[in-house]
């Protein structure tokens, strides 16, 4: 790959307000850091603004206990990704029709 992004290393010794590996707060908005994609103001869901890839737990392969084995509901696995440049922001397991989790509560301060 031939883009000149910093690494996660990097990102965390710098001078940025991070929230995780690729989330930056500037200027009340959150964004990712690779591309500056805005995705996120502080009373939003910011998974909602997010490109999201939805599979069935049990295909996700051999080295996955079968869920169907524990629970009864089929669970889903659930990506985010950057809606620009296609990061991968966060994932979470969740029943099949179940809402998004907000899962963060953040202050722009």
């Amino acid at each position: 790959m031939t883009d000149d992004f910093p690494s996660v290393e990097e990102l965390r010794a710098s001078e940025k307000r991070l929230v995780g590996d690729y989330i930056e707060l500037d200027d009340g908005e959150f964004r990712c850091v690779k591309c500056g994609c805005g995705f996120r103001s502080p009373d939003e869901n910011y998974k909602e603004r997010l490109a999201l890839r939805d599979r069935n737990v049990d295909d996700l392969g051999r080295l996955w206990i079968p869920l169907s084995m524990l629970v009864d509901d089929e669970m889903m696995f659930w990506e985010f990704y950057c809606p620009d440049r296609a990061t991968r922001i966060t994932t979470e397991v969740a029943g099949d029709g179940e809402a998004i989790v907000d899962d963060m509560v953040l202050d722009a301060r």
